[in-house]
């Protein structure tokens, strides 16, 4: 028979699970509205809060975090300008670029026109909002096609 505070029951209380990592997996289709929202997709939502950050991806595309994943990025960001392993100039346009918009009530948030223009989205158009495990990525569809094409080939030609 085991007593209170034995060490059995000891090691049981101090067990602690390790924080289990948020992966955006999947591809969905959307739409842009007319007041230029999209709704991310609703299995996703819970790990945002109430807003996202939008940055201007490096290949063309609207790259979303999670303000935790965003804030490790920006700390390895810094760290790189400090060893002067990336350039001022660089570091200046993407933070002047960040935007935090707040979800509505159906889960949508606005793009707005510099995001738009950079990822070459107009009214009305059809998006992909992609998953790549720790953001997600929203595209215009047809400029998504090509790189699941090649991404595509590249996992058959493993």
């Amino acid at each position: 028979r085991r007593h209170p505070g034995s060490s059995a029951e000891a090691g049981r209380r101090h067990i602690r699970k390790a924080p289990v990592p948020t992966w955006f997996t999947g591809r969905f289709e959307r739409q842009l509205d007319n007041k230029n929202r999209v709704a991310l997709p609703a299995e996703f939502r819970r790990h945002f809060g109430e807003s996202c950050v939008l940055a201007l991806g490096s290949t063309g595309c609207i790259e979303v975090f999670t303000q935790e994943r965003f804030d490790e990025m920006a700390q390895k960001l810094l760290d790189k300008l400090d060893a002067e392993e990336v350039d001022a100039d660089e570091v200046r346009v993407f933070s002047s670029s960040i935007r935090q918009p707040t979800f509505d009530g159906q889960g949508r948030i606005v793009l707005d026109q510099s995001f738009r223009e950079y990822a070459g989205i107009a009214d009305g158009d059809r998006l992909v909002v992609n998953g790549r495990l720790d953001r997600l990525e929203i595209w215009e569809s047809s400029a998504f096609e090509p790189i699941e094409a090649r991404g595509t080939q590249a996992r058959k030609n493993r």
